[in-house]
């Protein structure tokens, strides 16, 4: 059974490999990036304020309606809807690269607290802490991914301007499992005798946001799941085991 630093590694050197090919996208970048604060926030119009037009009394006179007609016609259209710019312009491997950045150190983080707890209560707390936020940020995620899906963005497979291989985004929801997989290995083998059916709760929270994300994907890259399976094997069995029903009906999943 490979450790949480191995898979870590692997999944880290295998992210690193396709994002080292292309130009540095996030803060600080001459790029413009969804993870700046410009991608922060939604467009917002401020609202056209139109004259108000009440009834007219019999007594109007033609000459009033013609006023009314003119002055009707002189009122500016209000400005179209238009989509937040977080759903029109993010793309898919743009979200994926932000959710990584986050999710993969808070694994790394819990994986080191829940080895380093005084006791297997404090195990638990901690673990329910960060995988409740693991959680958020996957939600987020799969929210702004199905949008932009369903927007139908340009570029969808782009990033920093580059439409990246099926398998190259396939390794970046590859390393996302990975990581996931990896921790929750470690916190059952520390917390494997006590109540973690709060832990086990948020562990099937988190596939089923992945298997939507895969879901949303396959729209757009049909290949996507064929790519992804053999990139996860090494947790294939515990995805399984722990009945994560999901991502194993999404990924097809088998144990060996």
């Amino acid at each position: 059974m490979r450790s949480f630093a191995a898979i870590a590694t692997f999944a880290t050197l295998a992210f690193s490999a396709v994002a080292s090919a292309l130009p540095a996208y996030g803060p600080g970048s001459n790029t413009p990036s969804s993870y700046g604060s410009e991608h922060h926030g939604h467009d917002v119009h401020t609202p056209v304020t139109l004259p108000h037009y009440g009834r007219r009394d019999d007594a109007s006179t033609a000459v009033g309606n013609d006023q009314l007609k003119d002055a009707k016609a002189n009122v500016p259209a209000p400005p179209p809807a238009r989509l937040p710019r977080a759903d029109v312009h993010v793309t898919i491997p743009e979200i994926l690269v932000e959710l990584n950045a986050k999710i993969l150190p808070l694994c790394q983080d819990l994986s080191v607290k829940v080895k380093a707890a005084v006791d297997v209560k404090a195990a638990v707390d901690v673990s329910v802490k960060v995988l409740a936020q693991i959680k958020a940020l996957i939600v987020e995620a799969q929210v702004k991914i199905e949008a932009a899906v369903t927007a139908n963005v340009d570029g969808i497979l782009k990033l920093n301007g580059k439409v990246l291989t099926v398998h190259a985004v396939a390794q970046i929801c590859a390393d996302l499992i990975l990581a996931i997989t990896a921790v929750v290995r470690v916190i059952l083998e520390v917390c494997v005798k006590v109540d973690i059916n709060a832990i086990l709760a948020l562990v099937v929270d988190i596939s089923v946001s992945i298997a939507a994300i895969i879901t949303a994907i396959v729209k757009v890259s049909a290949n996507i799941v064929v790519e992804i399976t053999p990139l996860i094997k090494v947790c294939v069995d515990l995805i399984v085991d722990l009945k994560l029903d999901a991502l194993v009906k999404v990924l097809a999943l088998v144990k060996a």
